[in-house]
């Protein structure tokens, strides 16, 4: 277990470190796993795979974003006014 100055005395898992490491970059960029992925130092991937890993899917959604329509597309402007 390690111990992190200026917290509390009880030792803490790098586990436990780590995934608070993740949520405050999470926190940091609004949930922006790229951004949050580069300020910890590691690729997008390893950032999901931690994400799951930690069980924080639920509070940072699953990372996949839903595409933009293409509104230069006649058939999808038209279906969506």
């Amino acid at each position: 277990r390690a111990i992190v100055p200026g917290r509390s005395d009880e030792p803490r898992t790098l586990e436990e470190i780590e995934q608070e490491c993740i949520v405050a970059a999470l926190r940091r960029t609004g949930s922006n796993r790229t951004a949050a992925a580069r300020i910890l130092g590691v690729t997008r991937r390893t950032l999901g795979y931690r994400i799951a890993k930690y069980g924080l899917d639920a509070e940072f959604g699953s990372g996949e974003s839903q595409a933009e329509p293409d509104l230069a597309n006649p058939d999808v402007r038209d279906a969506s006014m």
